[in-house]
């Protein structure tokens, strides 16, 4: 066998010889190199797959995160209005105020599920009594928001004339 081995390699001559060096030298560069670079890129594009999906799967299941649903329950329900107008009332006698005459209205919000009462209040007193019926009006309804304030003042008196206008956000009636 050896002498097979010694002909065919005298027959090559040195270009063929030098082929062949180049053959094997080729193959072991696959061998030690390119294939465990190929198996250690599939490990890697594995992982990453496994990461994106535990990724997805956490972000899907994290608890304590805020939803829609969430921030809906924070609103009453319409049922409510009876109760928040009394606390205007009480407000108001609180602060040495009457409200002699207010204006009501139902509206939906748009492109969300909650409906605006607006409430639009006439009253009449001094400065400080209008900041503490506002104060205490705004600290009872966390589900109101104060849209406009008007101050006149006749020049003769101390009497400050305020026209007050109130949204209240409830929950769509399911």
């Amino acid at each position: 066998m050896m002498f097979w081995l010694r002909f065919g390699w005298q027959r090559l001559g040195a270009p063929g010889r030098l082929g062949v060096i180049l053959i094997f030298a080729a193959l072991g560069v696959w061998l030690f190199k390119v294939l465990p670079a190929e198996r250690d890129a599939a490990t890697v594009a594995t992982q990453l797959v496994s990461a994106r999906q535990d990724a997805l799967k956490l972000a899907g299941a994290k608890r304590g995160q805020p939803t829609l649903d969430s921030f809906y329950r924070h609103f009453p329900d319409i049922a409510a209005v009876p109760d928040d107008l009394a606390i205007f009332n009480d407000a108001a006698e609180q602060s040495d105020l009457a409200i002699v005459e207010s204006q009501y209205q139902l509206q939906d919000v748009p492109g969300l599920k909650l409906q605006r009462y607006q409430v639009s209040l006439p009253l009449d007193g001094d400065y400080p009594a209008l900041r503490g019926f506002l104060s205490k009006a705004l600290q009872r309804l966390p589900h109101a928001a104060l849209d406009e304030v008007r101050f006149e003042r006749d020049e003769q008196s101390d009497v400050v004339t305020a026209r007050l206008r109130f949204s209240l956000y409830y929950k769509v009636p399911k």
